[in-house]
């Protein structure tokens, strides 16, 4: 995948994706959608416009499409990570650590400390409260903060 389709993807897949398979869903009377929003979508991050403004509008496509397709048994709900533990975040702590003089670690340690958990996300942990989501036959139109406590700037 390019750059630029992975961006598309994390910014913008949620609408084509839901369109592709809504149908069948709708014809078989049940389903289940997850989308794949980010606490920045309820907590804005700073210079990331595009990215914020996305998770914004996953957000708000998730309540919407979870009331228009729910009474056809189609449940859609939406997952916000947090930062998660990973080679992008080892990317932006080693960035950090050049521009402070400090080391990787230490930037690590100083962004996990704004968390209320005090870590990051794990990658396990998005993948096993995807699947605890599917196994709520009752959940519909939510979403769930998965942020270790993450406290970012409004």
């Amino acid at each position: 995948m390019t750059p630029q389709g992975r961006t598309a993807l994390i910014t913008g897949g949620g609408g084509p994706l839901g369109r592709a398979f809504l149908p069948p869903m709708i014809a078989a009377g049940r389903g289940d959608i997850v989308n794949i929003a980010s606490v920045s979508g309820k907590r804005p991050l700073l210079n990331r416009t595009p990215y914020t403004a996305s998770k914004m509008a996953l957000l708000g496509l998730t309540r919407t499409l979870a009331g228009e397709v729910g009474p056809y048994g189609v449940a859609v709900n939406s997952l916000s990570p947090g930062p998660v533990r990973g080679p992008r975040m080892d990317r932006s702590f080693r960035l950090t650590a050049e521009l402070t003089g400090t080391s990787a670690e230490a930037a690590e340690r100083d962004f996990a400390s704004r968390a209320a958990l005090g870590r990051l996300v794990e990658e396990d942990e998005v993948a096993q409260a995807l699947v605890a989501m599917l196994a709520m036959p009752g959940l519909c139109g939510a979403d769930i903060d998965l942020s270790a406590g993450m406290v970012a700037p409004a």
